[in-house]
């Protein structure tokens, strides 16, 4: 943490050697990347306890199925939203921000993958199928 606050002290006083154009904003990215850090740190010692293991697999699980459930409904029923409006193309379904649920989607792909591989049975495979094609 020394190093990166070190880091974020020497950008400091380089901005104000060569002139700032926005020092709150970078301020404020250098806390953003910071609380990523922390965050990391925070956290990493969280998956050492079986409980919590078990409920985050189950809770990956439930928002997996959640997401891939919502999307279908609302693609076979035809009650959502075009990613490009103009054009009709692509599917975003009830969500409003196609460019947040594009991250949500790339970011439940791989614990969907993952959970899919580990499965007892391996009739689970087949279910990637369709959340592949979301």
């Amino acid at each position: 943490m020394s190093v990166m606050v070190g880091f974020c002290a020497l950008h400091v006083f380089n901005g104000f050697r060569v002139g700032y154009n926005n020092l709150f904003l970078d301020v404020k990215y250098m806390l953003l990347v910071c609380h990523a850090v922390v965050v990391l740190f925070s956290f990493m010692f969280l998956y050492e306890k079986e409980d919590l293991i078990r409920q985050i697999k189950l809770a990956m699980k439930i928002v997996v199925a959640t997401t891939v459930i919502s999307f279908y409904l609302s693609y076979f029923l035809k009650i959502g939203s075009h990613t490009y409006v103009d054009s009709y193309i692509g599917w975003t379904g009830w969500n409003n921000t196609p460019s947040v649920y594009s991250i949500v989607l790339s970011a439940l792909l791989p614990f969907a993958v993952y959970f899919c591989i580990n499965a007892k049975c391996k009739w689970w495979m087949l279910s990637l199928i369709p959340v592949c094609y979301i």
